[in-house]
């Protein structure tokens, strides 16, 4: 049986038992990951990504199943009529009804028609590459590539009938340097178009590397800070749920209650793309046509990111946020291509503007040293001292600790140079190398 009819069964189904309405999100794909450890294979993996949910409306509330076959139409109809009744929330989440889509353009993927084996070669010269680019280079204990394929199709008895291919690669290289008696590690990210360029990737991994031999900490006192691409991408992926809808409808993010309101200097445009070509999506997690939207602009908080049940709430159109993490997921809110807009200033430019003060290179601890709630930080760091605009040393055993809040107001210059540096699933983050009035250090 192939989708279609079982889908035709599950509708019919749904009909007969009493249900509402009925709807199903079903993804078919493949996922592939390698990754090499002096030219041989370290560790490979070759998935099928294959599963379907049903959503149904019972008597008012949700209810949900799962299955990886297409058997039994009325066996998971039921199991989900069965959780719908063990729902106790009196939330109404909505389903979208028939709509058109835009044109998104088609995601940057150098690895889409490559065969696995082009794919394990990439990364054995990548690896290569590395060990000639500086002598120092002792190993590359993650040198990986992972590319993903996945068709999404979502269907409901609403009219909708929503389908989207997509792919994406992303390649990590870490490497580890030995100078003296020192041995120092960094790793590169690259997404999409530029995960495809060995040279770029290598050349990241192994600078950022070098520039931490001799470090040691700074005093502890406030600095002013120049954030990396990659950092400042690292900040907006740990906080980007102030921006959730859902969290604050819970009362769990500062920014509720705060859309029309400056929350961030005048210079700031935080940005949710879904066509930005990193990778480009018409519909969200529910088939919502997705736009492009400023949850920042100018500084002051335009929206925030919704679904259709927190746009109900509101009485408000979805952003076209939901999001699934798997057809086994729950529907949540996800960004999709969020970025911090560019500037024009070059690093180098970025770097004699900053003056006096630190560059954050690397952030640690990033999981566990956030309170999501308050927006308050306090990450391990390590980077550069930068005196009269020139780098100095290398720094490392420090802490930087701050507000999320007060970091947006106190966001002075933007560099040119936006970069997708961090992910969260299928959702991206970029932003430019950032100059910050004052974060709290910690080092000697």
């Amino acid at each position: 049986m192939n989708f279609n009819e079982f889908k035709k069964e599950l509708f019919d189904c749904a009909n007969k038992l009493g249900c509402s309405a009925a709807e199903v999100y079903f993804e078919e794909g493949d996922a592939f990951s390698v990754n090499i450890l002096e030219q041989e294979i370290d560790r490979y993996t070759a998935a099928v990504k294959y599963g379907l949910n049903l959503r149904v409306k019972y008597q008012g509330k949700d209810g949900y199943a799962y299955t990886e076959v297409f058997e039994d139409a009325e066996a998971l109809v039921k199991r989900a009529i069965d959780n719908a009744k063990s729902i106790e929330s009196e939330d109404e989440h909505p389903m979208q009804g028939k709509c058109e889509y835009e044109e998104v353009g088609t995601m940057l993927d150098p690895f889409k028609n490559a065969t696995e084996q082009d794919k394990i070669q990439f990364v054995k010269d990548l690896e290569t590459k590395a060990k000639e680019k500086d002598e120092r280079v002792l190993r590359t204990p993650y040198c990986m590539l992972e590319t993903s394929k996945l068709a999404i199709h979502i269907s409901n008895t609403l009219g909708l009938d929503a389908k989207e291919e997509v792919s994406v690669s992303v390649v990590l290289l870490d490497v580890v340097m030995q100078q003296g008696d020192e041995t120092k590690e960094a790793y590169a990210f690259e997404v999409g178009e530029y995960a495809g360029n060995a040279d770029m990737v290598v050349d990241s991994a192994v600078s950022l590397c070098a520039d931490k031999f001799n470090a040691a900490p700074v005093k502890s006192g406030d600095y002013r800070i120049l954030m990396s691409a990659r950092t400042m991408s690292e900040m907006l992926q740990v906080f980007w749920r102030q921006f959730s809808a859902d969290l604050a409808q819970k009362g769990m993010t500062l920014m509720a209650n705060k859309e029309g309101t400056q929350v961030a200097n005048e210079i700031v445009n935080i940005i949710d793309d879904p066509k930005h070509k990193v990778y480009p999506r018409a519909f969200d997690g529910e088939g919502v046509p997705t736009k492009t939207k400023h949850l920042i602009e100018n500084g002051v908080l335009k929206t925030l990111l919704h679904n259709l049940k927190t746009a109900k709430k509101a009485n408000i159109e979805s952003t076209g946020n939901a999001g699934r993490a798997s057809a086994a997921g729950a529907i949540t809110i996800m960004p999709t291509n969020m970025y911090l807009q560019a500037g024009t200033k070059s690093y180098d430019e970025m770097v004699q503007s900053l003056g006096n003060g630190l560059i954050i290179t690397e952030l640690e601890g990033t999981h566990s040293g956030a309170n999501d709630v308050s927006g308050e930080f306090s990450f391990g760091a390590k980077g550069l001292l930068v005196e009269n605009g020139k780098t100095v040393r290398a720094v490392d055993q420090i802490t930087v600790a701050g507000s999320f809040y007060e970091m947006l107001m106190d966001i002075e210059e933007l560099g040119g140079d936006m970069r997708f540096c961090a992910a969260d699933g299928s959702s991206f983050f970029g932003a430019p190398s950032t100059i910050i009035k004052k974060l709290k250090v910690a080092g000697s």
